[in-house]
């Protein structure tokens, strides 16, 4: 589950789920990262993020993040990371976090 901070309506797509999708659920489609901005029943559509900042979950594994780092996002884990191996490109971190950081800010790019 991530935290998105919008900044406008210019930040988000319209997408039709086949399976439902809970608000702040990452959504990886085409190899991109997306953010739900609301919960999106399955078979219906709803917007999700897709540039901009947002607070992702972030594994505790990972090794000392820094502000400019790349960062991805482990579908199977749900958190987002420094390591690509099996994971998606979110962006860039946002904010410096440690080891012990629960969570994380970063930039999406696409």
């Amino acid at each position: 589950m991530a935290t998105y901070t919008p900044t406008s309506n210019l930040n988000t797509v319209r997408y039709t789920s086949a399976t439902a999708i809970t608000n702040g659920q990452v959504v990886v489609i085409g190899g991109k990262v997306f953010i739900a901005s609301m919960g999106i029943a399955a078979g219906a559509s709803g917007l999700l993020y897709c540039a901009g900042n947002a607070s992702f979950p972030k594994g505790t594994t990972a090794t000392t993040i820094a502000v400019g780092d790349a960062l991805y996002w482990s579908t199977a884990d749900t958190v987002a990371t420094n390591s690509t191996v099996g994971t998606t490109l979110i962006g860039q971190a946002w904010e410096a976090a440690g080891t012990a950081a629960g969570t994380i800010e970063a930039r999406i790019i696409h």
